[in-house]
């Protein structure tokens, strides 16, 4: 099984795409800036990329390891980045591994297949999606963290082991990990669409708020500390969950954790 965070001395770096994008270094996936912290084995990196006509909801399956960074920009197709890794006991090895691992692509569900690994072998694919600002998401990963920048729409973030990064989104947003911090930067007066509903298990929390925002806030935890750099009036009993109107109220934003502190500052 793969563990996130691994590094091998003797490293294998392939990289297999000549597509302009690559060319202009707008992605922020790459095979050199691939950090592992073991000294076994062999390492294979390549990056592919696909261009998309968008329509429909995103689909995308990260599992079981990989990461998935999402930003919204101006356009009607989407914009696909893959790193795909792997590692293997010999440099044919991992060549050989990685070279198996296959993109599936379904009009805009995204997922990919590869072979079966040995004994502290793996592989893994991340991926960078530069889709429309108006879009629809289901993202899933069970090894990797899910951050998404820019976007409006109706959508369904989640993963085990891994952090979730919040940046700038509307629309009707709910996103969930079990081991993993989680960081939300709002934009704006309000929020626009339905709400915001975020919560980890094992984690801390981080939350942006710009000056005059106006929402209804739920935040707390059961295992860690609150801290607020403003001043707020809570609804209720103080402890370690917060209900608190902020402005003339609004949507919800509710951003919790269990275990893991919890922080809101001015953004």
């Amino acid at each position: 099984m793969f563990k996130p965070g691994l590094l091998m001395i003797a490293v294998a770096c392939f990289i297999g795409s000549n597509s302009p994008l690559a060319a202009q270094g707008r992605s922020g996936l790459s095979c050199r800036s691939v950090e592992d912290r073991d000294d076994w084995g062999e390492r294979f990196c390549s990056i592919e990329e696909r261009t998309i006509q968008a329509g429909g909801l995103i689909r995308v399956e990260a599992q079981p390891n990989g990461s998935v960074t999402v930003i919204g920009i101006e356009g009607n197709q989407i914009q696909l980045t893959a790193r795909i890794q792997a590692r293997g006991r010999t440099e044919e090895r991992a060549r050989e591994l990685g070279e198996a691992v296959r993109l599936v692509l379904d009009r805009t569900n995204i997922q990919a297949q590869g072979p079966k690994t040995a004994s502290r072998e793996y592989w893994s694919v991340s991926y960078e999606l530069r889709v429309p600002r108006s879009s629809d998401l289901w993202i899933r990963s069970q090894n990797g963290g899910i951050e998404v920048t820019d976007v409006n729409g109706e959508m369904d973030l989640g993963t085990v082991n891994g952090g979730l990064t919040l940046n700038g989104l509307s629309g009707d947003v709910r996103a969930e990990t079990t081991n993993g911090g989680v960081d939300v930067a709002l934009e704006g007066r309000r929020w626009e669409g339905a709400g915001l509903t975020v919560r980890t298990v094992n984690g801390g929390v981080e939350l942006s708020i710009p000056e005059r925002y106006s929402a209804e806030l739920e935040t707390g935890t059961v295992n860690g500390g609150l801290d607020f750099d403003f001043p707020i009036t809570v609804r209720g009993r103080l402890n370690r969950r917060v209900n608190a109107t902020l402005g003339d109220g609004g949507p919800p934003i509710r951003v919790t954790t269990t275990n893991g502190g919890v922080s809101v500052r001015r953004g």
